[in-house]
């Protein structure tokens, strides 16, 4: 009878790791289009860039026109569209929870299209920065307002930034409008020698949400503070609020700054630094939630974590010359991740890097030298990893699969995406059968 039991719940088991992956497989020969792109939207999923010719044809210059097909999908791949647009230039996406917003760029004029998630045109508008005294080489970040606003940040010769609004729905094309914010009149940092700009950290709940640093020193402060503000959308002041002294005593910051992030889901600011304690490189990271009896943030908890800076992975430099770069912070979910990154030359490029994650109570899930982030794959790397430089893979569901690739050519990793929920999905581009296959894994934790 024992046996019995045994070999059903063996079956169960089996049964609900194979129901738990699903596959889907965009075929070029039945498509007749070939996929040359694919645009990460965060949370509310991706999409895939497709046109009829074999070979990718960005940057060319002798086809002015060519048809690009879109195919939109949720990370859960509950929500599909499809979409297509004529391009002339280089193609960004962006996305909120209403729209995704598409910005087709030849030089400084951005020709701009708004579809919703089951692929209606909503807007389709033509911007030349020229005409607002702008170029491409001015604009620092864009974003997708969640009024359905695209945003455009600007810093001038002095440093200063300027937030440029674009109402893409609004049916009175009045342009780019730059968004007039009254300076708040208190000023905490009064008494700090260090006083930053404003940096516009996210538009978020129907606020604009700016920042300012102050410290006591510009290189290398025992103090490093936070003046956060709160806008509404008539661009007035709503609230202040303040991250005291993130430092203690014997600590100081490595560098000239740190990384200040909001986590919407857990609606807590987070502050990552590179610090020296003791003379020792380290990891900082800090979790402020909002206190409604107080401007000033309570800290939920700290972590410190010393750099991996042996003879091999070098993350500082103690040349004298070398200024540390700023952690990178990314929320996916309840999930913070942060990466002290070694060389970059982009966010989004693979590096090696000290990646640390955490759970919401600030438990440390994860500490080790890594290649790329969650959404990051060097299927060849992976495949001959001596370096155990893919050691976050290993206990995911996603390992088994991605080792049956090594076995053949021709195929490559779009994208990988690690939910906090332990959801997971794999978009595989197979050059040999012309194929792009999207594997999702049920999360554990649901």
């Amino acid at each position: 009878m024992r046996k019995i039991i045994f070999i059903i719940l063996l079956l169960s088991i089996s049964n609900n790791y194979l129901f738990a992956q699903t596959k889907t497989v965009l075929d070029s020969k039945a498509l007749g289009l070939f996929c040359h792109d694919q645009f990460d939207l965060g949370e509310y999923g991706f999409v895939l860039m497709f046109n009829k010719f074999k070979e990718d044809v960005a940057g060319t210059t002798n086809l002015s026109n060519v048809q690009q097909n879109f195919f939109y999908y949720s990370k859960d791949l509950q929500k599909k569209a499809t979409f297509k647009m004529n391009a002339v230039g280089e193609i960004t996406m962006y996305a909120n929870k209403n729209y995704i917003l598409i910005i087709d760029r030849d030089a400084n004029i951005y020709n701009i299209k708004l579809y919703d998630y089951i692929g209606r045109e909503w807007a389709s508008k033509k911007l030349d920065l020229t005409k607002y005294g702008l170029t491409q080489a001015l604009i620092e970040k864009i974003s997708l307002a969640p009024n359905n606003h695209f945003l455009a940040e600007v810093f001038d010769p002095r440093g200063e930034l300027h937030l440029f609004d674009y109402d893409l729905l609004s049916k009175d094309d009045l342009g780019l409008i730059e968004l007039d914010f009254p300076i708040p009149s208190s000023n905490p940092f009064l008494n700090m020698k260090s006083k930053g700009t404003w940096n516009f950290m996210t538009a978020y709940s129907g606020y604009y949400l700016f920042y300012k640093r102050g410290s006591n020193a510009e290189f290398e402060p025992t103090s490093l503070a936070y003046h956060l503000t709160f806008y509404d959308e008539q661009y007035s002041l709503f609230k202040e609020l303040l991250i005291d002294n993130i430092l203690q005593t014997g600590e100081t910051l490595y560098g000239k700054e740190a990384s200040v992030s909001i986590n919407t889901s857990l609606q807590t600011f987070i502050v990552a630094a590179m610090i020296k304690k003791d003379n020792q490189p380290m990891l900082l990271v800090c979790n402020y939630g909002m206190n409604p009896n107080s401007s000033v943030l309570t800290l939920f908890w700290r972590q410190t974590f010393p750099l991996i800076n042996n003879k091999k992975y070098h993350f500082t430099e103690e040349d004298g010359i070398t200024m540390p770069l700023p952690p990178i912070i990314r929320n996916s979910g309840n999930r913070i991740e942060v990466s002290v990154v070694k060389t970059r030359v982009s966010i989004e490029e693979e590096a090696i890097n000290q990646f640390v994650t955490f759970d919401a109570q600030g438990k440390n899930t994860f500490n080790q030298v890594q290649m790329g982030n969650y959404e990051q794959l060097n299927l060849d790397g992976f495949c001959v990893d001596n370096e155990n430089l893919y050691s976050r893979i290993k206990s995911l569901q996603m390992n088994k699969l991605l080792k049956s690739y090594c076995e053949k050519t021709g195929s490559e990793t779009m994208d990988i995406y690690y939910g906090d929920k332990a959801e997971e999905m794999v978009i595989i581009k197979d050059n040999a059968l012309k194929q792009i296959i999207i594997y999702t894994f049920k999360g554990t934790a649901q």
